[in-house]
């Protein structure tokens, strides 16, 4: 069965300076391949409660284990970073993780991406900040120092590496420009910002989409600040020893899902399916980790 992936901030800059998220484990653990019985899916904290993505994203493990005719073994981690170590150590076989979280895997272990996810069909979105409703950021982030703002944990991509990337690249080091926070879950930075808790936060768009449209919050609660370019959105993975045969099989299923089947599969809008993948597309991805020193 596979275990509650939990890894603090300190212990995923430890595994991505060390590499040894794949040691993690005995040897044994990244045993099973040819005749295995139960597909070990990892599922990266997507929606705002591990309830709510274990409903939404069963029936479409279920889907992929019936495609490779096994059972279903599903697990949502509790944060951005645990899915990464979690399909790294073996302790699962293929894992539905963001863009960032995939590239510490794949240093760490050679775990590789085989499909992406597509929002309104592009294999793209956007990673957003955004802000307190009657703040003026008309020249932000110039006009932001000294202000509150809330970071995801350290696997993830849009709510904590993009961020500190691009503040990076305005010369900008956040933990001492602003009132920094980080670990927080990206659904919570954003109902604290439409709130008025604090003044900015780091998510992405399809989040705040999905949450203004389930009533969570209203789109005139906030302000986006910013929005950077379009960033390959997450996928699933697979471990590095995982058999050829079993993950061809799960990127034909993958591939076959169009946004008629999306729907019937319970898949959150506005992600419509999947196109098959591979590492190329998230080179940019390390770059950035290179940037900031992270890989």
């Amino acid at each position: 069965m596979l275990k509650d992936f939990r890894v603090s901030r300190r212990e995923a800059m430890r595994l991505t300076a060390l590499g040894v998220a794949a040691t993690a484990l005995p040897l044994s653990a990244l045993a099973q391949s040819k005749g295995q019985d139960t597909l070990r899916v990892a599922v990266a904290p997507y929606l705002p409660t591990q309830s709510d993505t274990e409903k939404a994203y069963r029936p479409l493990n279920q889907f992929l284990a019936d495609s490779v005719g096994m059972k279903l073994d599903m697990k949502v981690a509790s944060d951005w970073a645990g899915v990464s170590t979690a399909i790294s150590s073996g302790q699962a076989d293929v894992a539905l993780m963001g863009p960032w979280g995939y590239a510490l895997c794949h240093a760490n272990s050679g775990a590789e991406i085989f499909a992406t996810e597509t929002s309104d069909g592009a294999p793209t979105y956007k990673a957003i900040i955004v802000g307190r409703k009657g703040l003026d950021f008309s020249s932000f982030p110039k006009d932001a120092k000294g202000l509150s703002i809330a970071f995801g944990d350290s696997g993830g991509f849009s709510a904590w590496m993009y961020p500190q990337y691009w503040f990076n690249k305005q010369g900008i080091d956040p933990r001492s420009y602003f009132k920094y926070t980080e670990g927080v879950a990206p659904a919570a930075i954003m109902t604290s910002v439409a709130s008025g808790q604090i003044d900015l936060g780091c998510i992405w768009d399809s989040l705040r989409w999905q949450m203004i449209h389930n009533g969570t919050i209203t789109e005139d609660s906030h302000q986006v600040v910013y929005a950077s370019e379009p960033l390959p959105n997450g996928g699933y993975v697979h471990r590095a020893d995982l058999d050829k045969g079993i993950v061809s099989k799960l990127q034909d299923a993958l591939a076959s899902i169009d946004a008629k089947k999306a729907r019937q599969l319970n898949i959150p809008e506005p992600n419509t399916g999947f196109v098959r993948d591979s590492h190329a597309s998230y080179t940019v991805v390390d770059e950035m980790g290179k940037t900031l020193g992270l890989l």
